[in-house]
């Protein structure tokens, strides 16, 4: 799996333990993960495409409930996680489709629990239905189908755009 993610926090000595901690957590040989940086936030941020976004909540030119707006609105499906000292937050963080809310005061524990979770998640978002017929292999991601259908020994796949017919059933 490869994961590029990108983390946000003013504080650059609380940026250099969420990094490491993030580093220490994705070292693992099934993961390929990039991991960028910054003490500010970029002036294209709604340009920029991420799988995972980790946001401090109390920076000084833009909070981090600004800048998830920001993202949300340029990258639906974008998964934001806030990592803050502010445990206050934590419930006005899910009014902004967060993933996971990560409290600085326990950031082991939290940034464990929450990149078991997104892995997981992130992981089955991104697996492809593999349709294989002759010689030809087409990959339809999982988030694409819309419904199987199963008519005798045909099974349709229906995608918002496609509908695939293929000579399978769907016993195990």
């Amino acid at each position: 799996m490869d994961m590029r993610t990108l983390i946000i926090d003013d504080s650059k000595n609380d940026l250099d333990l969420i990094r490491q901690s993030f580093v220490a957590l994705t070292s693992i040989p099934s993961i390929t993960s990039h991991c960028d940086t910054s003490t500010t936030i970029p002036e294209n941020i709604d340009a920029l495409r991420y799988d995972l976004y980790i946001l401090d909540i109390d920076m000084p030119e833009m909070n981090g409930f600004e800048v998830a707006k920001k993202i949300n609105s340029a990258e639906p499906d974008a998964f934001i996680m806030f990592c803050s000292n502010h445990d206050e937050f934590v419930f006005d963080s899910f009014r902004l489709n967060t993933f996971y809310f990560i409290r600085k005061s326990n950031l082991r524990d939290d940034m464990t629990e929450a990149l078991h979770k997104f892995i997981s998640t992130y992981d089955k978002e991104n697996t492809d239905f593999i349709i294989q017929q002759g010689s030809s292999v087409q990959k339809i991601p999982y988030t694409q189908i819309v419904y199987f259908e199963v008519t005798g020994n045909d099974l349709f796949v229906k995608t918002e755009n496609r509908e695939y017919r293929i000579r399978k059933t769907l016993k195990v």
